[in-house]
C-alpha cells in the first residue's frame, strides 16, 4: 500500500521536473555580455523541455497540458518571430504550477495515489500509467520488481549479502546480482533473467532521472512483463 512518503516523493520529483525546465527557459531568455539575443535553437531547446516537463508532470487530460497545448497552438512553429513569446507563456505556466504543487493547491499525485483505492502498488502503477505518468509508474513497478526478487531469494537460499573484500563486515547484493543468483540456483531461466535485467534498467533511468531514455510504452511493457512475472514464480 502507499503512504505519505511515496506521495511527497512523487511531489518532490514533480517540483524538481518543473523548476529544471524554468531554469532552462529563464537562463535562455536571459541576455549575457555576449549575447544580447537568445538564438533561435537555444530557444526551440527550451520550448521543447518546458513543453515535456508540462507533459510529464501534468499528465494527458489536465488543465496544465490543456493550457500548454493552447499556447503552443496560438504560437505555432510556423510563426519563428513567436517564439520567444512562445516560451515566455509556458513559462508562465510552470511558475503557476510550481506555485500551486508548493501550496498545496493542487495535488494530483495524492489524488492518484490515494491507498484506499488500490489494492497494490501494482494497480496504483497502472492508473498513473492511464494517466500518462510513466516517470513515477516506472520507478514503482520496479520497486515492486526489487521486492519481489528480494522476497525469492530464501526460498532458493540465495543470500541477500555477500563477503566485503576487505574481510569487514557483508554488504548487501544489488538487485542485478539477486537475479543472477536465483537464475543460477534455479529460479527461474536465463530469459527470465535477462527480461528482469531489462525492467530494472528502466526502473534506474527513471530513479535517476533519465526519463528520455524510456518511452510511455516501454513502461506498459514493463508493467506486464512484472505482472507476468511475480505470476509465475511467486
Amino acid at each position: 500500500m502507499t503512504n505519505s512518503k511515496t506521495t511527497n516523493k512523487f511531489l518532490e520529483d514533480a517540483l524538481k521536473q518543473i523548476n529544471q525546465a524554468r531554469d532552462v527557459g529563464n537562463s535562455t531568455l536571459t541576455p549575457t555580455a555576449f549575447n544580447h539575443d537568445p538564438s533561435t535553437a537555444g530557444v526551440m531547446r527550451a520550448v521543447t523541455v518546458a513543453n515535456s516537463a508540462i507533459e510529464r508532470v501534468a499528465g494527458m487530460d489536465t488543465t496544465y497540458r490543456k493550457q500548454a497545448e493552447a499556447i503552443n497552438q496560438q504560437f505555432s512553429l510556423a510563426h519563428w518571430g513567436n517564439l520567444e513569446d512562445r516560451l515566455r507563456h509556458l513559462l508562465g505556466l510552470l511558475s503557476g504550477m510550481a506555485h500551486d504543487f508548493e501550496n498545496g493547491n493542487v495535488t494530483p499525485f495524492e489524488e492518484l495515489a490515494r491507498a484506499e483505492v488500490f489494492t497494490d502498488f501494482l494497480d496504483m502503477a497502472d492508473h498513473l500509467l492511464t494517466q500518462g505518468y510513466k516517470d513515477p509508474a516506472a520507478v514503482l513497478i520496479g520497486g515492486v520488481l526489487e521486492d519481489h526478487i528480494k522476497k525469492l531469494c530464501p526460498k532458493f537460499n540465495v543470500s541477500l549479502t555477500a563477503p566485503k573484500a576487505s574481510g569487514k563486515d557483508d554488504r548487501e547484493l544489488t538487485t542485478g546480482e539477486l537475479n543472477i543468483e536465483l537464475r543460477k540456483a534455479g529460479a527461474y531461466s536465463l530469459a527470465e533473467q535477462k527480461s528482469v535485467d531489462a525492467q530494472l534498467a528502466i526502473r534506474n533511468d527513471a530513479a535517476h532521472a533519465d526519463w528520455g531514455k524510456y518511452t510511455i510504452e516501454q513502461v506498459r511493457l514493463m508493467y506486464a512483463a512484472v505482472r507476468q512475472f511475480i505470476a509465475a514464480h511467486c
